[in-house]
């Protein structure tokens, strides 16, 4: 499945290490946004890593699942 990735991290270290985790699975289109195309094992490896790095609650991680678009609007 594709996804788009996003994530709002203010520490520096996190951030980077995030963004690290994330340059092994997808494609970055913007400093922090990813596409990646993933398995469900795939996507439930990198979720549950994301989380170790981003523990604290002011981190917020999201993983949303896209389509693809069918034809032109």
């Amino acid at each position: 499945m594709f996804y788009l990735i996003c994530y709002d991290i203010v520490d520096d270290r996190r951030r980077t290490k995030v963004a690290h985790l994330l340059e092994g699975y997808g494609l970055r289109v913007q400093k922090s946004v990813f596409e990646a195309v993933l398995t469900p094992d795939q996507r439930q490896m990198l979720h549950k890593n994301s989380i170790a790095i981003s523990i604290p609650k002011k981190i917020r991680c999201a993983f949303t699942q896209c389509r693809p678009a069918i034809g032109k609007r």
